[in-house]
Formats: structure tokens, C-alpha cells, sequence
């Protein structure tokens, strides 16, 4: 689940736009209600791995982990 700023103008006018808002626009992402669970899940299991064989046996946990 990577971020991706929204960026609507090209080229000087698209970076100061992007300059203003990429806080606010990190910050929603960040709220995301799939990224929360997402990260919830793996803050809880993560632990019970004991192999890659494991961990590539739950696609949720590879997911997160393998998601840059």
C-alpha cells in the first residue's frame, strides 16, 4: 500500500501544490481504515513466524510485509 500524492498540475505549479498539501494528504493516508487493520493484523502475528514457508502461507502477512 504505498503513497501516492496527488499531484493535478505539471511541473513548477505541481510541486508547490504538492509542497502545500503533502502532509495533508500523508495524514489521510495514513488514517486509512484497510492500512490500520492491515498493520493491527501484522503487529499481532508477525510474531507467531517462524519460517519463510510461514510467513508465504499467510498472504495478508506477506502482503504487509513485502508492500513497500
Amino acid at each position: 500500500m504505498s503513497f501516492q500524492p496527488v499531484i493535478p498540475l505539471p511541473g513548477l505549479s505541481g510541486w508547490r501544490f504538492l509542497q502545500r498539501t503533502m502532509e495533508a494528504q500523508s495524514d489521510v493516508f495514513d488514517r486509512r481504515p484497510d492500512l490500520s487493520r492491515d498493520t493491527a493484523y501484522f503487529e499481532a502475528n508477525i510474531g507467531k513466524i517462524n519460517s519463510a514457508e510461514d510467513l508465504v502461507a499467510d498472504r495478508r502477512l506477506l502482503r504487509v510485509a513485502l508492500d513497500p
